[in-house]
């Protein structure tokens, strides 16, 4: 043995470098979904040395350290390990060190901010997606969202990313309202493309631009499935088929249970009554436009209080008030009015189960 090898054996100290992309999850900015059963954080990292020994995961929290050391599997390039009991809240950073086999070498990867909350994906039409009138932002700093596409987290604010809306929406003030009322953390997902009806959101379906919509939301889902899942999609659609509303029902129970056979899991929905049609897409000033009571009827009979939960109602949220004039409103979009309004309705019904 060389002299250098025996000194690293007396002290016990391993030659340290770092390399941050060695971490693949969690990344920064993430919300890991809180479970009833614990709280444990999936880790996954690309293995450092051939030959390893001890991995270290530290969470480093407000109220101290918590640290769990494991064994790395003998084969594979990547590495998921299961973090300590971590508890609900956040921010927390997080620090992994990889030891070879022999002790002499480790390298440590590390993130500044992550936590543990809850997780919501948000799918449908429009006024789901970054459509209204006034762009706004989490106050609180506690939301955040996911773009599947960079596969990158950062803090909640519009236009939100995975979407087709460049304008606002009223979930950074939802959030700000949850988090008021449950002191965790929150996570989004948004889904929802513009115009689109429950007819193209079936497997294989398309937005009219060709958008995969199925596709994107089970990618949403399963990618959040991979972590430790998600709290309730939240659905806001109907507007597209409240003239022709016949076969709603059978294709939105459809939707649920294809997302649950493709991810062999079961998904929870909230969805929202919103059916209304503007007299006049172009018209300067915004008159009460027209409801469909058969589709409000079947939207309210879907919830069976097991996997599907009823979400607020728009349609009283009409006219010049509520909605916007112009080619980015079309007197259908939702006014700055209307954003804090729905942000309430969103949080009673989530109260509310």
């Amino acid at each position: 043995m060389r002299l250098g090898m025996i000194l690293l054996a007396l002290t016990g100290h391993a030659h340290l470098t770092e390399d941050p992309s060695l971490l693949l999850s969690p990344h920064n900015f993430e919300v890991v979904q809180r479970a009833n059963s614990g709280n444990t954080v999936r880790v996954t990292v690309k293995r450092a040395f051939k030959e390893a020994g001890p991995v270290d995961i530290t969470v480093h929290t407000s109220r101290g350290d918590i640290a769990r050391s494991l064994t790395a599997d003998a084969t594979g390039d990547v590495l998921t390990l299961e973090s300590a009991f971590v508890p609900q809240g956040g921010w927390y950073s997080l620090e992994v060190k990889q030891t070879n086999a022999r002790g002499t070498e480790a390298v440590v990867s590390s993130l500044n901010k992550f936590a543990v909350g809850d997780v919501f994906v948000i799918a449908g039409q429009s006024n789901a997606a970054s459509w209204a009138e006034e762009r706004t932002a989490t106050r609180s700093a506690q939301a955040s969202m996911w773009d599947p596409e960079s596969n990158q987290w950062q803090t909640l604010t519009d236009p939100m990313p995975y979407t087709d809306g460049g304008g606002g929406s009223y979930w950074p003030l939802f959030a700000d309202l949850l988090f008021a009322k449950e002191g965790v953390p929150l996570g989004f997902v948004n889904t929802a493309i513009g115009g689109t009806g429950i007819g193209q959101w079936q497997k294989g379906g398309a937005s009219d631009s060709g958008i995969p919509l199925y596709a994107r939301l089970l990618t949403a889902v399963s990618g959040l499935n991979a972590q430790r899942g998600y709290r309730m999609i939240l659905w806001h659609q109907g507007e597209a088929d409240s003239f022709y509303p016949a076969t709603y029902r059978e294709q939105f129970l459809n939707l649920v249970q294809t997302l649950d056979a493709d991810t062999h899991a079961a998904s929870r929905w909230m969805v929202s009554v919103a059916t209304y049609n503007p007299d006049d897409l172009y018209a300067p000033q915004c008159g009460p436009g027209t409801v469909s009571e058969e589709l409000q009827k079947i939207q309210r009979a879907l919830p069976n209080g097991k996997n599907i939960f009823p979400g607020p109602t728009s349609d009283d949220l009409i006219g010049a008030r509520y909605r916007y004039a112009g080619n980015w409103g079309l007197c259908v979009h939702f006014s700055k009015e209307a954003q804090p309004e729905m942000s309430r309705r969103w949080l009673a019904s989530i109260l509310a189960i």
